[in-house]
């Protein structure tokens, strides 16, 4: 259930940023909010992730509806764990996000921008936000397993002696 839940909420949260932003902004506006470390900056982005070219629309389509089934195919295999199905929510309403304004206008929307002067993150959108945050979480949720089941294994391995 909250797989679902966090999937919706990223979803809508970013459909609805994205509809404000485009209506609210004229294309490549900047807006400053926390003086020059965070800005409002409207641009649309036709490559992947970080503005990077690594393949055309349909390409950034598939790769996007494979995304889509493979964190699918997680959850169906970790569904009863709570944190396991918020990380894979995040990323399921994320990759849904952007995956609509591929389908919708052949780029996606971006417009958070953060960085100090002239050093910036590449501009993203709360789609990319909710992707980077569940990936986080499902790497330390996997790590903390690892070191939990060796530190088991260590624990076995003393008491059997």
């Amino acid at each position: 259930m909250y797989f679902f839940i966090t999937a919706i909420l990223v979803l809508i949260l970013d459909q609805v940023s994205k509809l404000w932003i485009s209506h609210s902004m004229s294309l490549h506006q900047s807006n400053a909010i926390l003086g020059n470390f965070f800005r409002l900056n409207y641009r649309h982005n036709p490559y992947s992730a970080f503005s990077l070219n690594l393949g055309g629309r349909t390409f950034l389509t598939v790769v996007a509806i494979i995304a889509i089934i493979i964190v699918l195919a997680f959850y169906w295999r970790y569904r009863k764990l709570k944190h396991y199905s918020i990380a894979l929510g995040l990323l399921l309403g994320g990759a849904i996000g952007n995956l609509i304004d591929r389908i919708r206008l052949g780029e996606v929307i971006d417009f958070l921008d953060v960085g100090i002067g002239t050093t910036r993150w590449p501009t993203f959108n709360v789609a990319d936000a909710a992707i980077t945050i569940g990936v986080g979480m499902l790497f330390v949720f996997i790590l903390l397993e690892d070191l939990h089941s060796k530190k088991s294994t260590k624990e076995s391995i003393v008491i059997g002696q």
